[in-house]
């Protein structure tokens, strides 16, 4: 499954084929993301920002939240008929969601000002790898595979002051994907509709903070949502 932009994808796979690999890339929804935003809200990284320049006032509102895409390799080869077993790996989710908590304000020969604080910024991915298998409904041609999949949750926090810290943890799961094919498998390429689900247990984040801030710029450990999917029209190619 590649997915060239949000809906787009490339997809290297077919029950009628001996051996398949796919590509994907694309946006995911769900995630680590929105679990980090609800706690920098929750612990006070939810201010909004100010930058007074000539009597012209700048704002900024705080949490931000973005999302990267993924990107995952896939192979398997047919078993039995309408059965395939699969090998999947490569980078599931990442993204970023930065905060600001406020200190006070500050201004200089009158000339610009605004507030001063503390601004944080979590950058995460999520890598898995696991297996499956797949089986073809041979009346509708759709196919269906799951298996177990490990994921490796990354995070690091990094402050105005330009100091990083980062950790990791692996988190056990499991992965569903279905597929439609549009047009005759026997072809070398294809099209195809696709969907996939990662479900996995809620990451622990431990407490992050660096050696150079103030206990205003902690961020306390948390659990965050690990279950995200992504889904799209793919082409395919099988032999």
């Amino acid at each position: 499954m590649l997915i060239i932009s949000s809906n787009l994808a490339v997809l290297c796979s077919a029950q009628a084929s001996k051996w398949f690999v796919s590509l994907t890339s694309g946006p995911v929804w769900g995630g680590p993301g929105g679990s980090i935003k609800r706690q920098m809200v929750k612990q006070g990284f939810d201010d909004q920002s100010h930058f007074i320049f000539l009597g012209a006032d700048f704002t900024s509102d705080y949490p931000k939240k973005s999302n990267g895409a993924s990107f995952m390799i896939r192979g398997g080869k047919k078993q039995k008929e309408n059965r395939s077993i699969y090998f999947a790996a490569g980078i599931a989710d990442k993204g970023s969601v930065r905060g600001y908590k406020s200190k006070g304000t500050f201004s200089s020969w009158w000339l610009f000002g605004g507030t001063d604080g503390n601004q944080i910024t979590i950058d995460y991915d999520v890598y898995s790898i696991g297996a499956g298998y797949q089986y073809s409904f041979p009346k509708t041609r759709s196919k269906l595979g799951l298996g177990p999949t490990a994921f490796l949750f990354n995070y690091q926090m990094q402050t105005n002051h330009q100091e990083t810290v980062k950790k990791s943890s692996i988190i056990p799961g499991a992965s569903f994907n279905a597929r439609v094919p549009l047009g005759r498998e026997k072809k070398l390429f294809g099209v195809e509709l696709f969907a996939n689900a990662n479900l996995a247990l809620p990451a622990k984040m431990k407490q992050l903070q660096t050696s150079g801030t103030s206990s205003e710029a902690t961020f306390n450990s948390c659990r965050v949502n690990m279950i995200h999917a992504t889904a799209g029209l793919a082409f395919s190619f099988r032999r």
